[in-house]
């Protein structure tokens, strides 16, 4: 498992979906920008998809929206899946956070 820390800005709305009573999870997808390193001034964004479970991921669903910033620490987890349409197997990398805040402005 790798350890991750970044910050970016929301794509989208966070998806809150309670699977259980006691049990939810909110999904999102954050771009954070960087530049080019050969110095062009040209800049690449990454998108990447992010969980957050249980109540940080409620109040990450209640307090923000498209574009708000966010900062946080999780882990890099790939997940795995048979794609029903072709059978093949598919896979996609996903940032699980444990802690998360609001960026200082």
């Amino acid at each position: 498992m790798f350890n991750i820390s970044g910050a970016g800005r929301l794509v989208g709305d966070p998806e809150l979906k309670v699977i259980k009573e006691v049990l939810s999870v909110t999904t999102f997808t954050v771009v954070s920008n960087r530049y080019d390193p050969k110095g062009d001034n040209n800049q690449t964004a990454d998108f990447v998809d992010v969980k957050c479970w249980g109540k940080r991921g409620q109040a990450i669903a209640e307090h923000m929206s498209k574009g708000d910033g966010i900062v946080f620490n999780g882990s890099l987890n790939i997940e795995k899946w048979k794609d029903k349409d072709s059978g093949q197997n598919r896979s996609k990398a996903v940032i699980v956070i444990s802690d998360w805040e609001f960026p200082v402005v």
